[in-house]
């Protein structure tokens, strides 16, 4: 498979053809780092939020929600404020991504954030862009936030901070 046809079925695809696994325990793909402490080096791990499978073909799986910086316990710092996310009344989003396997094997990654205190995922619009996102940017982010624990707002979301898709 080449991955712009795998890139046509995850956009392509709607939240019904996901099974999907969340809150309820690891998801298995972890990234690991240590960190110095008041009682010396420790361990952390950071996991994906949850983990879903395309029905139609169980090769493909979704795993999403890790923090595009490893997140520390404690650490608040990796939260932005972009002049977009000024529009909600939590201002903070945090960078995340979503990781894309083939037969167990991660074949792409795609880089969003959550937004309004978690009530929105969205593709991540660079400013210097002009916001502009591509088709598989805003199609991506529409499955991921329907994925998740949104149910319904993102066409209103992605149009609220002034999001567009490039040649739409």
């Amino acid at each position: 498979m080449h991955l712009e046809d795998f890139r046509r079925i995850i956009q392509s695809s709607g939240p019904d053809d996901w099974n999907v696994i969340k809150h309820q325990g690891p998801s298995y793909h972890n990234w690991f780092d240590g960190s110095p402490g008041a009682n010396g080096y420790r361990l952390e791990v950071n996991s994906h939020y949850a983990t879903a499978s395309y029905k139609p073909d169980l090769n493909i799986t979704i795993a999403w929600g890790m923090g595009l910086d490893f997140e520390h316990e404690g650490d608040q710092s990796h939260a932005r404020i972009f002049e977009w996310s000024k529009t909600f009344n939590d201002k903070t989003v945090r960078l995340c991504f979503a990781d894309f396997f083939w037969c167990g094997a991660l074949v792409d990654r795609f880089n969003y954030v959550v937004a309004d205190g978690g009530r929105a995922v969205l593709p991540w619009a660079l400013e210097i862009r002009g916001l502009a996102t591509t088709q598989h940017e805003h199609d991506t982010a529409k499955l991921i936030h329907h994925l998740g624990d949104h149910v319904e707002g993102f066409e209103k979301y992605f149009q609220r901070v002034g999001f567009t898709v490039e040649g739409g």
